[in-house]
């Protein structure tokens, strides 16, 4: 027999030995030590409360969770949303172009420059200044931008400005001439609507690219006077005329239709003054001798029109009341209709036939009147019906600027 031999022998000896089952020498002191010691709740082990299937996932894996990386990710992104909220916070909020809205700067000329005044403190700045002859600033129905008018050789052109002046863009070549009163923004700020006549000598409504520059005659019969975009910016509303009758008309500047609204008719002139903010609603005012005093609100849908004992209405801005002239005063009455309730001082020329030269401010507190009392601005509180100078004063009233309530 060999060494291999007697090794073998004592190995199959000593593991037979070794898996003989027995209980250790020292099970009796472990059970008398556990015995009084209570179990722990099931509640208490993690096994019980998360899914099986996430610790069988790591246990697979035997990855830990990186919770540092989590932590940069979730303060990144903290960051990025404070900046946005910031972002957002600091940018100027803008007005509905229809509807009450706070008031702003008041833009005007003089001298051939563009002021603007704070209607509060009465500061006056000028923005647009030089050897141009500018004049009847605009702004638009969101208040960020301003139009004017600048003369150019023996014509005038449309140029458009940031609301400080600065960024101006001449929008237009020459035309023969412009009616200020005829300049209406549309409300998303993209177009401005005018009444002028070209250098060919084509006269007529033309509409101008506010942003890229370019003007266009739009095809209809029109018969002058102020244009006003309707709120909604669909369409503009115009004075017409066809066989010698005057009406008012709709015409869509994208597609070029044209509709007849259910106004009286006339063989003079019909003004129209506006829209209510609702675009429900038209006003306007026939031009006859027996026509001074009531100004039409014609419900463009109905056909029913109420009449308002005063003329050149316009209406303010929540679209509940209605100013104007009667004679020699300025009044105000409800756009549905009742008496007619006397403000301010009495006026010795009310510029009824200027539709710049007497306005609402944007939040409706004051009523703008220019061309009174020897050409002096006056501003009448609509509630109280007290009249004060205006503290800035121009060659007309201007523009008040809307901005954000």
């Amino acid at each position: 027999m060999t060494e291999f031999d007697h090794l073998d022998r004592d190995l199959v000896a000593w593991f037979g030995e070794q898996a003989v089952p027995r209980v250790p020498e020292y099970v009796d002191d472990i059970v008398r030590r556990t015995a009084p010691v209570r179990q722990r709740p099931r509640w208490t082990f993690p096994a019980r409360w998360i899914p099986m299937t996430i610790i069988a996932f790591s246990g697979r894996t035997g990855r830990s969770v990186p919770w540092r990386a989590i932590g940069v990710l979730a303060l990144v992104g903290l960051v990025l949303a404070a900046t946005v909220a910031i972002y957002v916070g600091t940018r100027p909020r803008q007005p509905a172009p229809f509807g009450r809205a706070a008031n702003g700067l008041v833009a005007f000329e003089r001298d051939g420059d563009i002021y603007t005044a704070d209607p509060v403190s009465g500061v006056t700045t000028p923005i647009v200044v030089g050897a141009t002859q500018d004049h009847d600033p605009r702004f638009s129905r969101d208040g960020t931008r301003l139009a004017f008018l600048r003369d150019a050789g023996s014509g005038v052109a449309i140029v458009v400005a940031d609301a400080d002046g600065s960024a101006q863009q001449v929008v237009s070549d020459p035309f023969e001439s412009v009616d200020p009163d005829g300049l209406a923004w549309s409300p998303d700020g993209r177009w401005i609507a005018i009444n002028g006549a070209a250098r060919n000598g084509q006269g007529g409504l033309f509409i101008v690219d506010a942003t890229d520059g370019g003007a266009r005659a739009l095809a209809v019969d029109y018969g002058g006077l102020e244009s006003y975009w309707r709120p909604d910016g669909t369409t503009l509303l115009f004075q017409g005329e066809r066989n010698g009758t005057f009406g008012l008309f709709l015409v869509s500047p994208s597609s070029g239709h044209v509709e007849a609204l259910p106004s009286t008719e006339s063989a003079g002139m019909i003004r129209s003054q506006g829209w209510t903010p609702d675009g429900a609603a038209v006003v306007y005012q026939l031009e006859g001798d027996s026509e001074v005093n009531r100004t039409h609100v014609l419900d463009v849908s109905t056909g029913h029109e109420t009449i308002l004992p005063l003329g050149f209405g316009h209406v303010s801005n929540d679209g509940k009341l209605v100013v104007g002239f009667v004679d020699d005063r300025v009044c105000v009455v409800p756009v549905t209709g009742g008496d007619c309730r006397y403000v301010g001082d009495k006026v010795q020329a009310g510029y009824g036939t200027c539709s710049h030269c007497l306005f609402w401010s944007p939040d409706d507190q004051w009523i703008v009147v220019s061309g009174v009392l020897e050409d002096r601005l006056q501003l009448i509180d609509a509630v109280s019906g007290k009249a004060r100078e205006g503290p800035w004063q121009g060659a007309l009233a201007g523009s008040w600027q809307r901005i954000a309530r």
